[in-house]
């Protein structure tokens, strides 16, 4: 073999050994069908092709999908590769790998092209038509006279028929979006888009589109340094740039780990100049098809919900948000909500929105109807165990700052919020001042009835109207209710002084229906400076009297029988550091809750109430020597000889009441207490329950009769 023949067979051999590198094989036709069969109907052009055995993959370059012009989109692949592309036993597509180096996307968000359907409702509705007449409003009688302004054929417009009226287009939004990097690892897919019936709505589009992407398995998918670009139809933009996008574990409807990192966002749309930047979201746990079950009307059964609970999303979260706004900064170092769920309601959701937008007059023609329609199947989609936001911080213009630990909602959803939480707030406002609060806690909310209120407003539209009854019903049905309610550490300072309350606490219980009939109310130390109090002769007194500051603490519990009618006010007690104590407990009789259900009887039904004891009680710590003290000093006195004083001519002061049995009851008791001003105390404890008319009917300027009906008596230092 000459030496011209051996380099000839030696270059035949490499040829042949490296054909599949530069000519397409199975792998690259397989490749090339699948982009095809999966890019729903967008054509589809690809610039090279080569398979690359030792990597046992395919590159294509320079691919193309759809036409911005004609299509609305188009996305460009610069380089694609795809590792051990294979079709599954089921059929499917499938790879090792898919990376992509400098995809970009562009879109324009043309409605009419896009859910054409939905356009059209919405022009019809726009231009005054009837949605639901086909010809976009068209009857039979303007057929007939063809629509003629002035009887010569002319168009409304002026424009003749070989001129038709055109309409300008207003501008479309645009989408751009482009990545350093994408990567999909252990791929799966089905091998073609889905299809659509020729009358498919685009609700029906969309869900079917959802079904079909839940088919889709992925160990791992990432973008790199990702950038959306939007211009509204106005001319705003908005600009976010990702440094990674990433999911983990996407299979059969579910991805177990999303997030994205180093977010940024620029929004200059509508006058207004924003940024946003996230350092980082995560998703743990999401479902699509749980999302999927509880919007497709197809899922179900019979039209009606099964109302289970699916989890929808186990865990998510944004961390380090920071809003630049004009002039302040808002931020934000955590977001997070778990045990976000979803359930079908009684008639889909999706099914409602698609009633509506083929009927967008549908709320005016029966407005009840229609909430009754909505609003249960809509708030009842979803539920949280919980979301938590903490460190929230505003810093405004005008030296204005707002400081919040955190916040947190427990257990909600359409009946209700298990906790709502504030903790740890502050807010400055210049020299103006500055407060703070460390806690407030909302427990057990429930929203209440909707159709309870709904049903009260059906009866108001009849002639007579609803009857009390169903009004009352209505209220007991309808009305939120809220178990406890908590306030702590709340301090604010003003130039004028500094205020606050260390806490605040209400338990409500013992409902029926929508009514609290026991109440459990404390507070302690709510505190104000004397110089802000406003009524200047009780300013000028606790001046006088050496106080700076009053200084508050207080409880008591309030019970209601609403069938036997007994109300009880018991341990009030309302308490005035270095002042006193008051205390009291009453008990009423004969107000059952029936008394409310005749308007024009509830007057005289209040008078067949009843008194059946009370009793208040003060006792002293220090305000009545403070209160002698000033009133000696004006005398030139010695304070403790005036107040002794005053008590031994207490029988004489009392005698100018020209009643024998108020001298008898106060005079002795009265001298005991100001000689010693320990604790003094009144009881009312009538022979039997006093009806309020009995106590109406008593002539006043006897006060002694009233004493005898009541029974009362008075103790002091006891």
């Amino acid at each position: 073999m000459t030496s011209s023949a051996k380099v000839r067979l030696a270059a035949g051999l490499f040829f042949a050994l490296h054909a599949s590198t530069a000519l397409a094989g199975p792998r690259a036709d397989l490749v090339r069908d699948w982009l095809t069969a999966s890019s729903f109907g967008l054509p589809v052009t690809i610039g090279a092709v080569r398979e690359e055995p030792r990597s046992q993959s395919v590159v294509l370059e320079n691919v193309v999908i759809g036409d911005l012009e004609k299509d609305f989109v188009t996305i460009v692949y610069p380089t694609l590769t795809v590792e051990d592309p294979r079709r599954t036993p089921t059929g499917d597509f499938a790879a090792h790998a898919i990376r992509i180096a400098g995809m970009k996307a562009d879109v324009r968000l043309d409605m009419e092209h896009w859910v054409p359907d939905l356009a059209a409702l919405s022009k019809a509705n726009d231009e005054g038509s009837d949605p639901m007449v086909p010809d976009g409003g068209q009857t039979e009688d303007d057929a007939a006279g063809g629509n003629a302004a002035d009887g010569n054929g002319a168009t409304a417009d002026g424009a003749t028929p070989d001129e038709p009226a055109t309409a300008e287009k207003p501008p479309v939004a645009r989408l751009s979006f482009q990545a350093e990097t994408f990567v999909v690892e252990r791929f799966v897919s089905p091998f073609a888009s889905p299809t659509f019936d020729a009358k498919a709505s685009s609700f029906d589009k969309a869900i079917a589109i959802a079904r079909w992407s839940t088919r889709i398995r992925t160990d791992w998918a990432e973008y790199t340094n990702a950038d959306y670009d939007t211009t509204d139809a106005a001319g705003g933009t908005t600009k976010v740039s990702y440094g990674s996008i990433y999911l983990s574990g996407m299979h059969d409807g579910r991805i177990e780990r999303s997030g994205a990192k180093s977010i940024e966002e620029t929004i200059a749309a509508n006058g207004t100049d924003a940024k946003v930047t996230i350092g980082e979201t995560s998703t743990r746990g999401a479902d699509i098809g749980a999302y999927l079950d509880a919007f497709d009307p197809a899922a179900y059964v019979d039209g009606k919900g099964d109302g289970r609970w699916h989890t929808l999303v186990a865990e998510a979260g944004y961390r380090d948000i920071r809003v630049e706004f004009d002039g302040g900064v808002l931020a934000v170092g955590d977001v997070t909500t778990t045990g976000a769920r979803i359930r079908q309601t009684p008639k889909p959701a999706m099914a409602i929105f698609q009633a509506l937008f083929a009927d967008p007059k549908l709320p005016e023609r029966d407005p009840l109807a229609f909430a009754r329609d909505v609003l249960p199947n809509v708030t009842g989609l979803f539920g949280f165990d919980q979301v938590k936001v903490t460190d929230i911080s505003v810093d405004a213009p005008d030296d204005i700052t707002f400081r919040l630990g955190e916040i947190a909602v427990d257990q909600a959803d359409a009946d209700g919020i298990g906790a709502i939480t504030f903790r740890n707030g502050e807010l400055k406002a210049g020299e103006a001042g500055s407060g703070s609060l460390n806690l407030v806690t909302l427990g057990n909310l429930k929203f209440g009835s909707l159709g309870a209120l709904l049903s009260l407003a059906d009866a108001s539209k009849t002639a007579e109207g609803p009857s009390p009854q169903a009004m009352m019903d209505a209220v007991l049905d309808g009305s939120p209710t809220l178990d406890f309610l908590e306030v702590a550490g709340l301090a604010i300072e003003t130039p004028q002084g500094n205020l606050g309350l260390d806490s605040f606490a209400i338990t409500e219980g013992d409902w029926y229906k929508a009514l609290a009939r026991r109440y459990d109310l404390s507070f302690s130390r709510a505190f104000l400076p004397v110089a802000m109090i406003t009524d200047p002769d009780a300013k000028e007194q606790l001046t006088a009297m050496g106080y700076d500051q009053v200084a508050v603490s207080g409880a008591a519990t309030m019970t209601w029988d609403t069938d036997k009618g007994d109300v009880h006010l018991e341990d009030a007690t309302v308490k005035v550091a270095d002042m006193g104590v008051l205390s009291g407990d009453v008990h009423l009789g004969n107000l059952p809750l029936s008394i409310f259900l005749d308007p024009a009887t509830i007057e005289a039904r209040m008078q067949e109430g009843t008194l059946v004891s009370g009793s208040i009680g003060f006792g002293n710590a220090g305000v009545v020597e403070r209160a002698f003290e000033v009133q000696a000093k004006k005398l030139n006195q010695k304070p403790d000889d005036f107040r002794k004083s005053v008590g031994d001519a207490m029988p004489l002061m009392l005698g100018f009441l020209d009643d024998q049995r108020i001298q008898q009851k106060f005079a002795d008791v009265l001298k005991t207490f100001l000689n010693d001003p320990q604790s003094i105390v009144l009881t009312l404890a009538p022979t039997a329950p006093l009806p309020f008319s009995a106590l109406a009917a008593i002539q006043t300027e006897a006060p002694g009769e009233v004493l005898d009906l009541l029974k009362v008596d008075v103790k002091a230092n006891e």
